[in-house]
């Protein structure tokens, strides 16, 4: 069971919310091969006109997978 992202402490969306794998939003076409190892973290959304409409935050970068980069981003605070 995947733990429920609670909403973006920016702007209180949680429909734009998306949890990424860096790799994921590596460009290959234009810088080759993703040369790190895998992260994972969460993001509000706000690349997509027409969509959600998030405001671009990103935390909880975790290298230990998506559940915990969730756990990270439940716990973090606008400070």
């Amino acid at each position: 069971m995947t733990e429920e992202l609670l909403s973006c402490p920016f702007c209180g969306k949680t429909d734009a919310l998306r949890v990424v794998a860096a790799s994921q939003e590596w460009d290959e076409d234009y810088f080759g091969p993703y040369p790190h190892s895998e992260s994972w973290s969460v993001v509000c959304d706000a690349s997509h006109p027409g969509g959600p409409g998030g405001c671009g935050a990103q935390a909880g970068a975790s290298s230990k997978g998506s559940a915990a980069a969730i756990e990270s981003w439940n716990t973090r605070s606008k400070e």
